[in-house]
């Protein structure tokens, strides 16, 4: 994000955007970016940047990603490239050469519409905060506000309805995703308390009729690397923090990021099983 902010900054300077250098901010940075150039006329810039920032000079795709997407039904990512469309792409190539005819393609959902949910869905990918083929970006403050109204007290709540819908239906894999998106992490963590209040709400009745309610709360799980800043930050107080919310983090080595290929290979097996 840094990178794509510094890249829509290369044609002017200006002190308050310089000073907003903390991750919470980049929406306020973004913002500012995009207000400065519209003083200039240049406003149309903003998405151009980020475009040619995030479309791949060649197309290609990870090993690690594609065990993700054998090993899960839906995707749900706030990043505006198509690395994981390219993923599907090469498995679709593969199953095509292997005569395998059974392979699906992914159905594509991006904001700010994406559809009805269904729990036996699978191969789903939902681009939460816009992509580079629809040219829609949920990078500014405006945006975010808009979009998360439970934190903004304003706006649309589709991308709100889809993290409830799947945090509490689905366990949910995070990688490679920073809770210093203030937005997002505001939004699990209300969402978290909301169910809290729900269990209570139900203990209560049940304890009424004499008999003890158990809730099955689905657990969800933050790959993250050791050398990550955010983790080296809060790590003496991450795993209590985190469980608070149901979310669970793994920590795995930095430089071992074979660690992530191989929990997603075991996952597979067992999916397949």
């Amino acid at each position: 994000m840094d990178e794509l902010i510094k890249c829509c900054d290369e044609t002017f300077q200006n002190n308050k955007i310089s000073e907003l250098s903390n991750p919470e901010q980049w929406p306020e940075l973004a913002d500012c970016i995009y207000y400065e150039l519209k003083k200039n006329s240049k406003e149309r810039m903003f998405n151009t940047k980020i475009k040619e920032r995030m479309t791949p000079v060649i197309n290609t795709t990870t090993l690690s990603i594609i065990k993700v997407i054998l090993a899960t039904k839906i995707q749900l990512t706030t990043n505006f490239d198509n690395s994981i469309e390219s993923a599907y792409e090469f498995l679709e190539y593969l199953y095509k050469i292997t005569k395998n005819v059974t392979f699906n393609k992914p159905q594509i959902k991006c904001v700010p519409d994406f559809g009805a949910y269904s729990d036996n869905s699978r191969n789903i990918i939902y681009y939460l905060h816009g992509n580079i083929k629809d040219d829609i970006y949920i990078l500014r403050k405006t945006h975010y506000d808009m979009y998360y109204p439970s934190v903004s007290g304003k706006g649309n709540c589709c991308i709100e309805d889809c993290l409830k819908h799947y945090f509490k239906n689905k366990s949910i894999v995070f990688i490679g995703f920073s809770f210093s998106d203030k937005y997002i992490k505001q939004y699990v963590f209300n969402l978290s308390k909301e169910i809290e209040r729900n269990n209570m709400i139900n203990a209560n009745m049940f304890d009424q009729y004499g008999k003890v309610y158990t809730p099955e709360n689905i657990r969800h799980y933050l790959l993250i690397d050791s050398e990550n800043d955010e983790y080296k930050k809060i790590k003496d107080e991450i795993f209590n923090e985190y469980k608070d919310y149901y979310i669970y983090p793994i920590v795995y080595k930095s430089n071992k990021h074979i660690f992530i290929e191989k929990v997603f290979e075991l996952l597979s097996q067992m999916e397949s099983s």
